[in-house]
């Protein structure tokens, strides 16, 4: 497969599982909501998103297998992008007036490339003097 044709594969499996995760964050909210305050209700509904997206992302969208150290910094760099989003939601409809949904869209269209960016980085392209990634399939066992 071509650099290109597999790039664009691997960015149909992000959008994928970005969708997966975002109904399985929205189903868990809506469970949790009745439950709890909407502020917790909404951050633990998210977590689990998140979770689902660093338990699958180097297999389902990389077609590799990170180790756990891999794994935790991908965590850590979700949470962050998280946290840049809100951040820009909190920014665009508090100081500049945006609705809602435009703020939310803005954070989307940033958020989306920086975690598809940091899992590119960290899942194809180890820390140096690592080896944190067993490929899974042959195009990266010679890519490799």
């Amino acid at each position: 497969m071509s650099a290109g044709r597999s790039e664009l594969a691997r960015l149909t499996r992000f959008g994928a599982l970005g969708a997966a995760s975002s109904a399985t964050s929205i189903a868990a909210y809506g469970a949790l909501a009745p439950h709890a305050p909407l502020g917790w209700a909404w951050g633990g509904a998210y977590l689990l998103g998140i979770l689902l997206t660093t338990a699958l992302s180097d297999r389902v969208v990389f077609a590799v297998r990170a180790r756990a150290r891999v794994r935790i910094l991908a965590f850590g760099g979700y949470v962050t992008v998280f946290l840049i989003g809100m951040s820009l939601v909190w920014v665009l409809q508090t100081r500049a007036g945006l609705a809602p949904l435009l703020a939310g869209a803005a954070s989307v269209v940033v958020s989306a490339p920086l975690n598809y960016a940091l899992g590119r980085r960290l899942f194809l392209q180890p820390p140096a003097g690592s080896e944190d990634e067993v490929p899974v399939d042959e195009e990266h066992r010679q890519q490799a």
